[in-house]
């Protein structure tokens, strides 16, 4: 195993020709999802203001 290895989904977005989008736009969730592979995200209106809610000082 690499030494840069973060789990299986960084091991998938590295070797395989799948995408990974994180659903959420928590700020905490994004920073995680980019840093393991992610190239991308996608939302819903109900996940968005649940976010703002608890996120809207960042």
């Amino acid at each position: 195993m690499r030494d840069d290895y973060k789990g299986p989904l960084h091991w998938m977005s590295e070797t395989t020709q799948t995408d990974f989008w994180n659903d959420s736009c928590s700020f905490k969730e994004l920073e995680y999802a980019i840093a393991h592979g992610a190239v991308g995200a996608t939302t819903n209106p109900v996940i968005v203001g649940n976010v703002l809610k608890s996120e809207m000082h960042l």
